[in-house]
């Protein structure tokens, strides 16, 4: 089982949204003075004890250029409009689907290097194979 943000990471990338390594990562944010869109696991609901299927909560944080608030807001569009109600995702036997955000896009501010931020929190179910005491359902 791999990790849902390097998943969705890579959808994105695939979408054009950007490229991963270089504009959009993986658990840590790059501290570049560029736009920067880095998605992170946060939990979600409790995984389903019988099936194999999770409830999950991916948090995507799109960081603009210094003073560039256009361009960040305009690419947290482009993601929301990529994955919000986006058909089912196969990486291998995992599958992503029902893709709903738990509220529209954030502003959460400025930073220190003047640097604008939004998130992006969504709610994704992941259905796989058989996995320890769970079914494939």
């Amino acid at each position: 089982m791999g990790s849902p943000s390097v998943d969705i990471a890579t959808k994105l990338a695939t979408a054009g949204i950007g490229v991963l390594g270089t504009s959009i990562f993986v658990g840590r944010e790059p501290g570049l003075s560029t736009l920067t869109i880095t998605l992170l696991d946060v939990g979600g609901a409790a995984p389903n004890p019988k099936y194999a299927r999770d409830f999950l909560d991916l948090q995507i944080v799109v960081k603009g250029a210094p003073n560039d608030y256009v361009s960040a807001r305009t690419k947290a569009e482009a993601i929301k409009n990529n994955l919000l109600g986006a058909a089912a995702y196969t990486v291998g036997t995992e599958i992503y689907f029902a893709f709903n955000m738990r509220g529209d896009i954030n502003f959460i501010g400025y930073d220190k290097n003047n640097q604008p931020s939004f998130t992006l929190n969504f709610r994704i179910i992941k259905d796989y194979g058989d996995v320890g005491n769970r079914l494939s359902l």
